[in-house]
C-alpha cells in the first residue's frame, strides 16, 4: 500500500469561509480521488483515525468517508460496493483497521 498524504490542510480549507479556498480545496479532493483512489481513501482514513489532527479535518474525512462506502440510492450504493471490492486488500485492511482506532479515540470539543 502506497503511503498516506497528509490531507489535513486540504480538508480545512474545503470547510473555509473563503469561497475561493474552499473551492480550490473541494478541486483537489475531487482530483485526488477520481486520480489516485486507493492513496485517497487510504489517507482520509489516515486522518480520521488520527487523534492529533485538528477535529474539523477529521469531521470533514469522517464524512467524505462515508460518502465513498455508502449511498441512499442503491444503483449508487452497487457502484461503491463493487469499487470497495475491488480495491486491494491491504488498503481495504488499512481502512478497517483506521476506523476501528477511532472508535477508541475521545472526541476533543
Amino acid at each position: 500500500m502506497a503511503a498516506p498524504i497528509d490531507v489535513s490542510p486540504i480538508l480545512l480549507a474545503a470547510q473555509s469561509v473563503d469561497f475561493a479556498a474552499r473551492s480550490a480545496a473541494e478541486e483537489q479532493l475531487k482530483l485526488f480521488h477520481e486520480q489516485n483512489f486507493p492513496v485517497y481513501i487510504g489517507s482520509i482514513a489516515t486522518e480520521l483515525a488520527t487523534p492529533t489532527k485538528p477535529v474539523d479535518s477529521r469531521r470533514m474525512a469522517g464524512l467524505l468517508l462515508k460518502t465513498m462506502l455508502t449511498a441512499k440510492e442503491e444503483a449508487r450504493k452497487q457502484q461503491l460496493h463493487a469499487r470497495w471490492v475491488a480495491l486491494d486488500p491491504a488498503i481495504k485492511q488499512h481502512v478497517r483497521e483506521a476506523l476501528l482506532a477511532t472508535l477508541t479515540t475521545e472526541a476533543k470539543e
